[in-house]
């Protein structure tokens, strides 16, 4: 483990024009070290996640404009920390959302969500609001 990190760090310090000889032959430059060190950066990938979810908690102070709440996915049981900015709901939604946390009941939700991997690293509800059940199929 030792080795890997300080060859890691000894390859990292190459320049472009530097080789690293050994035993006679050229094992690999500086040029070829920094494409395969250079880890591209991960972007989040936006999505939607809309369904039925529970709200296990709100906290109004948490954001500065709107409130955050815990949901839980009903399908998945996946956990989602919630950004509900100022302006997205009416005063039903507003008591829908409030009515559906009392009661523990599932709440139809309309999320864009930015994913990394299978994590939620970000999540917001959609202008559209909340709905009282997930639309029928024809």
């Amino acid at each position: 483990m030792q080795f890997e990190k300080s060859n890691e760090a000894l390859t990292k310090r190459l320049d472009g024009k530097d080789i690293v000889w050994q035993d006679g032959e050229a094992l690999i430059n500086g040029a070829d070290a920094k494409a395969i060190l250079n880890k591209p950066s991960i972007v989040p990938v936006e999505t939607r996640l809309d369904g039925n979810y529970m709200i296990l908690s709100v906290q109004s102070g948490a954001v500065e404009e709107g409130y955050k709440a815990t949901i839980q996915s009903i399908k998945s049981e996946d956990k989602i920390s919630l950004d509900i900015p100022d302006g997205t709901m009416d005063v039903a939604e507003l008591e829908t959302l409030k009515n559906g946390e009392w009661a523990k009941k599932p709440i139809y939700m309309e999320i864009n969500a930015q994913v990394l991997g299978d994590k939620v690293v970000k999540a917001t509800l959609s202008k559209a609001g909340l709905k009282k059940s997930e639309p029928k199929l024809l």
